[in-house]
């Protein structure tokens, strides 16, 4: 395969919106540092700060009220949830930069077809999942941004004698501005920080897909690779054992990279997951309280529709580590014993130890799967029917 320059490999159609979305706000591990990249940070904090400011004003201002305290929580985690997002990424942006050299060096070895066959799908896969997930997210986001700016284009369009009740993003209260006086300007910042923050979002969780994926493909080819090793008649012994313990070696490349990637979203990733569980809980809270305004219900489901929407994202990736690092253990079971060489034969063993205990992506004391994601469902709606008894 021919070998191709970090440039020229990540703009390739498998990797350039991953690039695109990173590079959006600062975040791309290659982006060198430029006063272009400290701006495009500086617009993304400068404009996350403009809607959370507002919103932690208006809970001190209205704390004793229990629904503005949970429409307005919601949100600032939300809020949260961004911060991490981007703050995770430029904090890591040399072990992710190494992690993508290693992806890179990978696609340059020498793949026979079907590896490369292989890798490609999996790459090919990956992108497909991201776009869909890409395109739900965003699609969901304007939808609800439109139906609640409707009463505004009205009132311009076509006024009334008393003006229709303009529905914001956020909620805000502004120590220096009056909100009536610059509502529309109000209501197209919160249009651009909620896209700004979809987009750090998007970006962290197509990183993080990227590499996930990758990661179980490279644990599939080394599979296949130790698996087909005893297929191959005209191999001399001693060949077979080089063979043998250079499978062992990406084995065990592939088991750093996993570990490599529990050392960059351990900490991101039990932080989302308990902002999620709240938020759900929270959001679950102000549909009931708000059952008889159909634009305010509208939002709050997109809202909490997109929340467990993003939590499966994470916990399905994590899942898919799992399932994939255990096949190792599923393909030498399915290897010609009788074939395999003596030197090697005890390394086998080895791998068949490790591979017993798949890989898996911790969130410190969660594992990231299907299982913590439906966990975490049912906390979140346990916590729901506790806030509503409040009602």
């Amino acid at each position: 395969m021919k070998k191709t320059s970090e440039v020229n490999f990540f703009d390739n159609p498998n990797w350039y919106m991953l690039k695109v979305l990173l590079s959006a706000f600062g975040g791309w591990p290659y982006q060198k540092a430029s006063t272009s990249r400290t701006i495009k940070r500086a617009v993304l904090f400068v404009f996350l700060l403009s809607t959370l400011l507002p919103l932690i004003f208006k809970v001190y201002k209205e704390w004793k009220d229990l629904h503005v305290v949970l429409v307005c929580g919601s949100q600032i985690l939300m809020h949260a949830g961004t911060l991490t997002n981007a703050i995770y990424c430029f904090l890591n942006l040399d072990k992710t930069r190494k992690l993508l050299s290693e992806i890179r060096e990978i696609w340059n070895l020498n793949l026979s077809k079907n590896e490369f066959k292989y890798f490609n799908y999996f790459a090919n896969n990956t992108r497909k999942i991201t776009e869909t997930y890409i395109i739900g997210l965003y699609i969901m986001t304007f939808f609800c941004l439109t139906y609640i700016t409707v009463p505004t284009i009205l009132n311009i369009l076509l006024p009334l004698n008393v003006s229709r009740t303009t529905i914001y993003p956020y909620e805000h209260e502004y120590l220096f501005i009056d909100n009536i006086k610059y509502e529309n300007y109000i209501l197209i910042n919160g249009w651009i920080s909620t896209f700004i923050q979809i987009t750090v979002i998007v970006a962290f969780d197509c990183c993080y897909s990227q590499l996930i994926y990758f990661n179980c493909s490279w644990f599939y080819v080394v599979g296949i690779r130790m698996k087909n090793l005893t297929t191959i008649g005209d191999l001399k012994f001693e060949n077979k054992t080089i063979l043998f313990i250079n499978c062992i070696r990406e084995h065990i490349k592939a088991l750093e990279f996993a570990d490599s990637l529990q050392t960059i979203y351990a900490t991101p990733l039990f932080l989302l997951l308990i902002y999620n569980t709240v938020i759900i809980s929270m959001t679950g809270c102000n549909i009931i309280y708000h059952i008889d305004d159909n634009e305010e219900v509208i939002r709050f489901i997109c809202f909490v529709v997109s929340q467990f929407f993003h939590l499966f994202f994470l916990s399905w990736h994590g899942e898919k580590l799992i399932e994939y690092s255990g096949f190792i253990f599923d393909f030498i079971y399915e290897m010609k014993w009788y074939d395999v060489p003596k030197n090697a034969s005890k390394f086998i063993i080895l791998i068949l130890i490790r591979s017993s205990k798949p890989s898996t992506l911790k969130a410190h004391i969660l594992v990231v799967s299907l299982e913590t994601f439906a966990m975490i469902s049912k906390t979140a709606l346990s916590y729901f029917t506790a806030l509503s008894s409040f009602k």
